[in-house]
């Protein structure tokens, strides 16, 4: 079992190395791409060959063979065939969610650092603990998640087989000129080409993004009424800020994976002194710390342990604490400001707000609305949803499986 990962590492180089010389004809890829159309089809129901057929505008004898293909590679089942005095009523077609899986490693915080598995419905399976040395070099990071990977894998009895892939969130920009993480809040990531270290130590493709983009895909499979057509602002609020934005179910990230960037965006409402040398910075004021500054003075340091004063602020705001509403208030109205400035240029069908924000996210919310609407000359034809965003650490690893999924070709 200890070769689940490894022993598939140079097959899958050798395989992708000769895919990108093959001359793959069209009907090869167009059978690949409807191949997909049925699998994402059946991942949000079971369904028959004539309503597929129908739904996803594909002749009845082409979903009929791909889904016999589907089925023979254990990929689909049919999940009932009933007789009735009519006749025969087809079979329902129905993904099999444990016939595929996807790694996820979610790299943001060392003291939280976690290995899950989703399957092909983007169901979390299971999730552990990724145990980090507090003197861990970057290779040894890279070992402790492989570890704790196979773990899972020989827990489950998956094999490589079974694999897609891994996604993986981290605290950075994942920079596609030359696959390398940049900017990162973790120095041992900064300009490492982690993406290929990662399909190096695990045999497998590799997908990387920030937990903005992360959390953007995610919430595209929990809106019942767009789908995952929808286009979509995701604001998070953590360490830093962040935004995804989705059109068409596609991730905007720019033609070298740098788009999205909004923490220094001038239009904070104090001076607020940023680490990047300038003032004004958003970002200054809409993390912790920026919060606790328009709180305790604009020179007061984030106390040792941020996470117990935030749930005492949060305490203070729901009881009605004046000095605490009146940040809310102020950080609600500069959210607003934010809302507005990427509505105005996106026009997304809905805006997610999450992060450390979401228990206070309904005191938050009126300010947030006002604020956008007063900004949005557009708004009385039509203004975007604004909702806020729970269970973040769920939501960012079914981001990480929806990453690898879109990138599959089965």
């Amino acid at each position: 079992m200890r070769r689940i990962l490894t022993a598939s590492y140079t097959t899958y180089y050798n395989i992708s190395n000769k895919r990108s010389h093959m001359n793959i004809t069209n009907t090869a890829e167009i059978r690949s791409q409807n191949k997909k159309k049925i699998i994402e089809y059946l991942r949000n129901e079971s369904s028959t060959k004539k309503i597929m057929s129908d739904r996803l505008e594909l002749s009845f004898a082409t979903v009929s063979n791909l889904c016999n293909q589907l089925i023979e590679e254990e990929i689909l089942q049919i999940t009932s065939s009933m007789s009735s005095k009519g006749g025969r009523i087809p079979g329902l077609i129905s993904i099999r969610p444990n016939s595929k899986y996807t790694l996820c490693l979610d790299f943001n915080n060392a003291e939280d650092a976690r290995v899950a598995l989703v399957n092909l419905s983007n169901e979390l399976v299971d999730c552990t603990k990724v145990v980090i040395q507090e003197s861990a070099d970057y290779s040894q990071y890279l070992q402790a998640y492989y570890d704790a990977a196979l773990g899972l894998l020989e827990k489950h009895s998956i094999s490589h087989s079974q694999l897609l892939g891994v996604g993986a969130a981290i605290p950075g920009i994942f920079y596609k000129k030359n696959n390398t993480v940049i900017n990162s809040t973790n120095a041992l990531f900064e300009n490492k080409p982690m993406k290929l270290d990662i399909e190096q130590k695990f045999g497998l493709p590799a997908y990387l993004e920030n937990e903005s983009n992360l959390l953007a895909l995610a919430s595209l499979l929990r809106d019942q009424v767009k789908g995952s057509s929808a286009d979509i602002v995701y604001i998070y609020l953590g360490e830093g800020l962040g935004v995804g934005i989705t059109s068409r179910g596609s991730l905007l990230t720019g033609t070298r994976g740098l788009g999205g960037e909004i923490s220094h965006m001038g239009i904070g409402a104090r001076s607020f002194p940023c680490y990047c040398g300038k003032a004004g910075c958003i970002e200054s004021e809409l993390t912790i710390s920026g919060f606790y500054r328009k709180l305790r003075g604009a020179e007061a340091a984030l106390p040792d342990n941020p996470g117990e004063w935030w749930g005492h602020f949060v305490r203070e705001v729901l009881s009605g604490e004046p000095a605490a509403v009146d940040v809310i208030a102020e950080n609600g109205r500069l959210l607003g400001s934010l809302v507005s400035v990427l509505a105005n240029i996106f026009d997304p069908d809905e805006v997610y707000i999450g992060g450390f924000i979401e228990g206070i996210f309904p005191v938050l919310h009126p300010y947030i609305v006002e604020e956008a609407q007063s900004r949005m000359a557009t708004h009385e034809y039509f203004f975007p949803s604004i909702r806020g965003s729970a269970g973040y650490e769920h939501l960012l690893i079914q981001g990480c499986g929806e990453l690898v999924f879109k990138q599959w070709n089965p």
